[in-house]
């Protein structure tokens, strides 16, 4: 007959008892604590195993440069395009070079992204007067433009509000010239 003790107490337990009469700590064969131990190791393989393939997914589908560009790039011809949509007649101008904007500006814009990979993730920089911005953030596979839509247009809007007022600003002075021009051709006897 075999006696077998709590491993808790120290306490007797009687043959087929599985729980110790007086601690209440339950009772396990050797064998028992032998499968639940391979259980329990099989277990965490399977976790550690699992966590692996995960994070060596997200590695591989970190975004690159490429994407990072696309997603910029489409978000300021997008802005561009509803600036010069919105534009009257009075601004044709603006609105041809609007069009021809939204298909230089945004690969241009494109193209200074610089992506810096952060193993699972990655962000898509902008240099402006000497400073980075960062305008996107890629996970996953996908590419999130940080930039709103709205604050491109607000740019775009501010810029070409800025031209118009050069523009008209110089207006006085180009009349004059015209007229000065004229006066001298006309006072010179060159309309004979």
């Amino acid at each position: 007959m075999r006696v077998v003790l709590c491993e808790r107490c120290g306490g007797l337990l009687q043959p087929g008892e599985r729980v110790c009469p007086q601690c209440g700590a339950p009772y396990y064969t050797p064998e028992e604590k032998e499968t639940a131990r391979l259980r329990t190791k099989r277990r965490r393989k399977l976790i550690i195993g699992t966590v692996v393939c995960v994070l060596l997914a997200l590695i591989l589908s970190c975004p690159g440069e490429k994407k990072h560009r696309r997603a910029v790039s489409a978000v300021i011809k997008e802005a561009i395009a509803e600036v010069t949509d919105s534009l009257g007649d009075e601004n044709s101008l603006y609105r041809m070079g609007g069009q021809l904007a939204q298909n230089i500006t945004g690969g241009l814009v494109g193209l200074n992204v610089r992506t810096s990979r952060y193993l699972i993730f990655s962000l898509g920089r902008v240099n402006y007067k000497g400073k980075d911005y960062v305008v996107s953030v890629g996970a996953v596979g996908r590419v999130w433009c940080i930039v709103r839509k709205e604050d491109v247009k607000k740019i775009i809007i501010q810029w070409i509000n800025e031209q118009q007022q050069k523009v008209e600003s110089k207006i006085p002075s180009i009349i004059r010239n015209i007229g000065k021009s004229i006066s001298d051709f006309f006072g010179s006897g060159g309309g004979e």
